[in-house]
């Protein structure tokens, strides 16, 4: 074999390049026909998108009296998502957000709801609804729709004194997102332990105090002879409406226990109701026979 190479050498070279050319003339075709298959589809797609556009931007029209019925498509389109949005003041965005509410959202819309806020240097109040909250300053109102994204405790120290707060990040219906602060003083002083709210969003007031709660508790299974023993059930129904907006906002209803218990050494008298919350909570009522006052824990 060997021998047969070295007496046909030439030859053998020959027909080696001619291989070579013929492989790469084979490919090189192979390449170009895969190139203009592809160009061509290219070419079909464009076609057909072109196509597409031009029937999108011809105007549609009655097959009977020959009108454009695509602006009164669009049109009904547009009045369709406007009536939505207007129905519940939330977009979609905002709806999904609050499907997703945890403990602390829903805590912290319980408190805002529960209760009535007030500017104190206007004559502006502030009320929240489950979705949105109102700013009303004489015949001037604004109502802003809004979903609460994340809610933060926060204890910190300001010009000397302790505060205790809890920071939001709210998304409203302009598609921003704002902070929402609701706080109050630890330390003494007129405005000690009173709740109030801010944030960059209100447009009618600064800083909204909260004035009073927004609805009445229900007093139930409450006897008379045990109420005029308590004050009275305005008197206690008041207390239990003050302490629960803020400190159980979900509870509509208080259970008497049906025991009153009478310290006439100390002038007290105690008795307990259970909340309608879950889980169940018992709150101790005192009243004090000399001084007329109700204190609650």
């Amino acid at each position: 074999m060997l021998k047969f190479i070295k007496e046909h050498k030439v030859a053998a070279i020959v027909v080696a390049v001619a291989v070579i050319v013929f492989v790469a003339w084979s490919v090189w075709q192979f390449n170009n026909r895969q190139t203009q298959i592809a160009h061509e589809q290219a070419l079909k797609i464009e076609a057909e998108a072109q196509a597409a556009k031009t029937a999108e931007d011809t105007p549609a029209q009655d097959s009977t009296t020959g009108a454009d019925t695509t602006v009164k498509a669009e049109s009904e389109s547009a009045d369709e998502i406007e009536a939505e949005k207007v129905s519940d003041g939330l977009n979609e965005e905002q709806k999904l957000i609050i499907d997703g509410y945890g403990e602390e959202e829903k805590n912290l819309l319980a408190i805002l709801t529960a209760n009535v806020w007030l500017e104190l240097t206007s004559n502006a109040n502030l009320r929240f609804d489950e979705n949105s909250y109102t700013e009303i300053s004489g015949s001037e109102q604004k109502k802003v729709s809004f979903a609460i994204m994340h809610v933060a405790p926060n204890n910190i120290v300001g010009e000397g004194a302790e505060y205790e707060s809890m920071i939001a990040m709210i998304k409203a219906d302009d598609s921003n997102i704002y902070f929402l602060k609701l706080q109050r003083s630890k330390k003494s002083g007129e405005k000690a332990g009173v709740w109030h709210v801010f944030c960059e969003a209100f447009a009618l007031g600064e800083d909204y105090y909260r004035g009073k709660a927004s609805k009445t508790i229900k007093i139930d299974k409450l006897e008379e002879s045990a109420a005029s023993q308590l004050g009275g059930r305005d008197k206690i129904e008041a207390a239990l409406t003050d302490y629960t907006s803020l400190s159980y906002p979900a509870a509509k209803t208080a259970s008497w226990d049906g025991v009153v218990e009478t310290d006439w050494e100390n002038r007290i008298v105690t008795t307990h109701f259970s909340l309608d919350t879950q889980p169940k909570v018992s709150l101790t009522i005192t009243f004090n026979m000399d001084s007329k006052e109700i204190a609650i824990r």
